[in-house]
């Protein structure tokens, strides 16, 4: 159970697995922004306080946007599920805070539903599994790649 100064009855392996999947996020997330750095220099430089939802989107339009078939059809697919990704992370991060009815664990909640820790692991593998497509695409065919 956490600690009595945090006031907040959340079990520590439960708080771990959501920081757990919040950090493998945002590592996918600076993925996709250092591929779209890559396909459109200067990409980073005008991030500004984009959402990663908006991000998403624009990633996705530089994938659509590569000449190379083989480059496109690598990136696309991954473009389009990192936006479903942000969707999932946002309601793991916007969840509400409640009581699972019968055990009185504490969870977070989307749309009535508690996510439990091996909800919170299997989102965090996608997320993984995501960054970990986009970062051998990002040093393989990317590095080689002229703008």
């Amino acid at each position: 159970m956490s600690e009595p100064r945090f006031r907040v009855p959340v079990e520590d392996d439960y708080a771990t697995a959501v920081g757990r999947a919040a950090y493998i996020f945002a590592y996918l997330e600076w993925q996709v922004v250092w591929c779209a750095e890559k396909l459109q220099p200067g990409f980073l430089a005008n991030l500004g306080i984009k959402t990663a939802g908006q991000i998403g989107i624009e990633f996705e339009q530089l994938t659509l946007a590569v000449a190379d078939d083989a480059l496109k059809l690598a990136m696309h697919p991954l473009a389009q599920e990192f936006r479903s990704l942000v969707r999932e992370r946002n309601s793991l991060l916007h969840g509400k805070p409640g009581t699972v009815s019968g055990s009185g664990q504490q969870r977070l909640f989307r749309n009535g539903v508690p996510w439990h820790i091996t909800d919170l692991d299997s989102a965090a593998d996608r997320f993984a599994a995501c960054s970990i497509a986009l970062s051998s695409i990002f040093h393989g065919q990317l590095q080689t790649r002229t703008p």
